[in-house]
């Protein structure tokens, strides 16, 4: 079987905020976990956040081990499309806001790609990290 060509469609309400900086106190309402392939065929883990104000935050951790932030990405869907969702949820009732997924960055120096995006996850459902050494412990709220 031979596939000759693929077609892709974004959604018009990403393509509206592209490129657009995210104020700091909008509000999660959602959060996903993504792996999608990465650097030598190894996994490579990615969450994307959405806020009360139609924004989106891709944060991972990359190959050469530093953290990244993108904003109200363009191509988005297209890389959502070619990645499979780990888990997804509703985060409206945590109260979590941009800086708080902004100041985890700072505290998941001594993670793996997957440990950090399951910290951007729990930070993003109302918890919190703590790191010591290299361990990196996630509490989320109950």
């Amino acid at each position: 079987e031979e596939i000759g060509m693929v077609f892709s469609t974004q959604e018009g309400r990403q393509a509206i905020h592209e490129g657009r900086s995210v104020n700091g106190s909008e509000k999660l309402v959602k959060v996903t976990e993504y792996v999608e392939r990465g650097w030598g065929g190894v996994g490579h883990f990615f969450v994307v956040a959405e806020t009360d104000a139609g924004s989106v935050l891709v944060t991972e951790k990359l190959h050469d081990g530093r953290h990244r932030l993108l904003e109200n990405p363009q191509g988005l869907g297209d890389r959502l499309s070619l990645a499979k969702t780990i888990r997804s949820d509703d985060c409206r009732g945590f109260g979590c806001e941009v800086r708080d997924v902004r100041d985890f960055r700072a505290e998941a120096i001594a993670c793996d790609g997957a440990a950090y995006a399951q910290g951007a996850y729990a930070v993003a459902m109302g918890g919190h990290c703590a790191t010591s050494g290299l361990r990196l412990a996630f509490e989320v709220a109950a």
